[in-house]
């Protein structure tokens, strides 16, 4: 958070408050925002670190600090054990060049996302006035990888069900000693199924370990039998690619079918956009349907933005809970 505190000259104090918990790269990417924002007025901006004495831990009155580094001392006394506490420098506020090109990715990533999330209300409050049906859409994926996981959970499912999806994702559905077999049958009770669509999808889909069967492979058990019906049944059931060639991601009944790829980070809310209007059938072509799209403005941005807002860790890091 930030916090503006008063001065009697046309000086302004600007401080930065972290939870405990914040990382350094969030720290550093907020700073870097707001270094931004004041670079872009005709304004001096500098960085004043905090300090704090080494011998009681006092931390040192800011406007003491301030008016001690302006007179070129780098000193002062703490006013409880009375030491001298070495100050941190002045230093003007500038980011390195790789820095910046990252803060301004993440402003980049955060402006298309307030606009999605705008013309996602959109969409919701245009189907309710309609009195359309708000279509169930189950999400069937590979557990195993975190930053897929994340992925889906906190990316796709959330901006669909902000859309007015309403989305059947066992991370949200399934709780300790819920009923597995009951949950994968609430495929039969959905108007579509969506694939997401990895090579830890297409090797869990092939069940080849003798021990034990996996969710993927039962829930891709009721999917094909969508996939062998009529086109209208076919038509239900959605490939998205999130990692790999067709190929190496789906099953074979899936592969010629794929119409959502999101393994360019930089389109993904186009691609996300695309999505949501297919599964409430609204025509791309339609006026409303282009009116949104001239309010989301998109057309993709730098490269690597959706998913690198969570550090991907190693799959083999992870604990594949759902087999």
């Amino acid at each position: 958070s930030v916090r503006q505190i008063p001065e009697p000259t046309v000086e302004r104090t600007f401080v930065l408050y972290f939870n405990t918990q914040t990382c350094k790269q969030a720290s550093d990417v907020f700073e870097g925002l707001v270094e931004k924002i004041l670079g872009q007025k005709k304004v001096a901006v500098r960085r004043l670190r905090p300090a704090r004495c080494p011998y009681c831990q006092t931390t040192v009155d800011r406007a003491v600090m301030s008016r001690r580094l302006k007179l070129g001392k780098t000193n002062v006394g703490c006013e409880e054990c009375f030491r001298e506490v070495v100050l941190p420098p002045d230093e003007p506020l500038r980011l390195p060049p790789t820095e910046r090109d990252k803060v301004a990715h993440e402003k980049a990533v955060a402006e298309f996302r307030t606009r999605f999330e705008a013309v996602a209300f959109d969409v919701q409050r245009w189907v309710q006035s309609e009195e359309r049906k708000s279509p169930i859409c189950f999400v069937s994926y590979a557990w195993g990888n975190r930053a897929h996981e994340r992925w889906v959970e906190h990316h796709l499912a959330k901006d669909l069900h902000k859309g007015g999806i309403k989305v059947i994702l066992d991370r949200w559905e399934n709780h300790p000693g819920a009923d597995l077999p009951g949950f994968v049958e609430r495929i039969d009770q959905s108007d579509f199924v969506l694939i997401v669509g990895t090579p830890a999808y297409l090797k869990k889909y092939k069940n080849k370990d003798p021990q034990t069967g996996t969710v993927v492979a039962a829930e891709m058990s009721l999917v094909n039998t969508r996939l062998l019906g009529t086109e209208a049944q076919k038509a239900t059931v959605i490939p998205l690619l999130l990692e790999g060639s067709p190929d190496e991601s789906l099953p074979p009944l899936l592969r010629p079918r794929v119409s959502s790829d999101f393994r360019d980070d930089g389109h993904y809310f186009d691609t996300v956009f695309a999505l949501l209007l297919g599964l409430h059938r609204i025509e791309l072509r339609d006026q409303v349907a282009q009116q949104w799209r001239q309010k989301l403005g998109s057309r993709g941005f730098e490269q690597g933005a959706t998913r690198r807002e969570f550090d991907a860790e190693d799959s083999s890091s992870a604990n594949d809970a759902r087999i």
